[in-house]
């Protein structure tokens, strides 16, 4: 399945096969401004989604699960040393973005059909420290929850593009193994830390429980949209911070990557 989406909402979802996607890539639509363009994501939607005014929000909570990784390359990483590298391991696609030649370096996006559909419910902070084990050099958004890339696309007719095509029939199967072994890790991290809160008497039977707090804030920045994410992490970290949440606790919270400056930039002046 793939959700074609528009800014803040799926607008629709549709099956595709090779050959539709395999033309899609090799003939790039052409926008002088990529903001016109659409964005696409492989995944299957729930039954059930939340909406406004009738449209679906383009968001990780009305994802049951992915069929494809996508990743963006924007530095670092040549599009040929990708493709020779991986080109005995799984099948995948991959083309070059909307800046390709227009700015430095090779930038390019890559679609790596899965064996088994990833659950949206797995890509926790686990499953981003095993898949940038994997690949290293792509933009670290790309293990977000809701990763949209924008379809193929060109500013004008003739501009810099190239696409690859690696049809081994091997599909990608996500490291399960991978992501429990970060999982026990952090475990057992928390496990240590809380002996040692212990041992320090840092540990109080009167300690207030801030859990019903951070499952909100949880929620509010899962839910927080593309326009309002800076007033939405504003608001939280200072509801946070006016209920006494300590710190600690709010820097527990899970933020998409990109947002990480300015949350933790948010989260210093208003707690410093």
């Amino acid at each position: 399945m793939i959700a074609l989406v528009k800014p803040y909402f799926f607008t629709n979802e549709a099956s595709m096969v090779n050959v539709d996607l395999r033309a899609i890539i090799e003939h790039p639509i052409i926008r002088d401004d990529k903001a016109y363009a659409p964005l696409w994501c492989f995944c299957k939607l729930r039954d059930t989604v939340s909406v406004n005014d009738g449209h679906v929000l383009a968001i990780a909570d009305n994802i049951q699960e992915y069929n494809c990784i996508q990743l963006d390359y924007d530095s670092g990483v040549k599009m040929d040393d990708f493709i020779s590298e991986f080109s005995d391991k799984f099948m995948f696609a991959a083309y070059t973005s909307f800046s390709y030649g227009y700015k430095p370096g090779d930038r390019f996006r890559v679609i790596i059909p899965l064996e088994h559909p990833l659950p949206q419910s797995e890509m926790g902070f686990d499953y981003k420290k095993a898949m940038f084990d994997i690949f290293p050099g792509c933009d670290p958004s790309c293990y977000d929850r809701c990763h949209l890339q924008v379809v193929p696309c060109i500013r004008s007719e003739g501009a810099p593009y190239r696409y690859h095509f690696n049809r081994i029939h091997k599909y990608f199967e996500t490291p399960i193994e991978l992501i429990r072994q970060y999982r026990e890790m952090s475990i057992n991290t928390m496990a240590f830390d809380r002996a040692v809160e212990r041992f320090n008497g840092e540990h109080s039977q009167n300690r207030t429980d801030y859990t019903p707090i951070l499952k909100w804030a949880q929620e509010k920045i899962d839910l927080m949209v593309e326009g309002t994410r800076n007033n939405t992490m504003f608001g939280v970290i200072g509801f946070m911070k006016k209920k006494g949440v300590p710190l600690d606790d709010a820097c527990t919270i899970d933020v998409p990557s990109d947002c990480m400056h300015e949350w933790n930039g948010m989260l210093k002046r208003i707690y410093m």
